[in-house]
């Protein structure tokens, strides 16, 4: 009898000791899954729903739905290089980090980003041209972080792909009480373009000329 009893009890723990586990398994790796699954799942129609207007032969003005989504593709990836308004945005990164920009350096791409090269959402496939942007200019910590935050805020997609920092003048063994030592910064960003967009917009953004403040600019 006790023999039986015992038998019953190691039975009985056996038993909650699985559905234990079986419940911490759900709730570590079950329900995670499911979530990511299904944030997923939002971001894939949210793609389709941009590709299948990307992709319809009708004009974005018959459809407004596909129009605002159309103008939201254009404000993040435009159908033209627009150096220009990269030189603007250039300026704006200036006027906001406190610094004053030695060299800009923006050259267009001539051939679609590659799979390996691609850093934009797969919906736009091989329609996407890159442009390289490099800039070089001397400040500190505050303003080289400063200007890679407000990177981050522009409504046109900004990576960045190198970032080299070398400090100026001399550099004792031990530095006390340095917060914003100046850096001699240089940094190259990846920006793009997309020129089947332009069957939707067959007129340019506007433009208005930037002068380039007696830097180096080459295009």
């Amino acid at each position: 009898m006790m023999r039986v009893l015992q038998e019953t009890k190691i039975a009985a723990f056996a038993l909650v000791l699985i559905l234990l586990l079986l419940g911490a398994a759900y709730i570590y790796l079950v329900q995670p899954a499911l979530e990511e699954k299904e944030s997923l799942s939002r971001q894939l129609e949210e793609r389709r729903k941009v590709l299948s207007a990307l992709e319809q032969r009708q004009a974005p003005k018959e459809d407004p739905a596909a129009a605002v989504r159309l103008a939201q593709v254009r404000r993040q990836i435009p159908e033209l290089p627009y150096p220009e308004l990269l030189l603007r945005e250039l300026r704006m990164l200036e006027l906001v980090a406190g610094v004053q920009m030695n060299y800009y350096g923006i050259q267009p791409g001539e051939r679609p980003l590659s799979a390996e090269e691609r850093s934009v959402p797969d919906m736009f496939g091989d329609a996407v041209y890159p442009v390289t942007v490099s800039v070089e200019f001397s400040g500190g910590y505050v303003q080289i972080l400063r200007l890679l935050e407000e990177v981050e805020t522009m409504e046109r997609i900004w990576h960045v792909t190198a970032m080299t920092l070398r400090t100026e003048g001399t550099v004792g063994q031990v530095a006390v009480n340095v917060p914003n030592r100046q850096m001699r910064c240089q940094i190259t960003f990846r920006t793009y373009y997309a020129p089947h967009l332009m069957q939707y917009f067959p007129q340019p953004l506007p433009i208005e000329h930037e002068e380039s403040g007696n830097r180096t600019m080459p295009f």
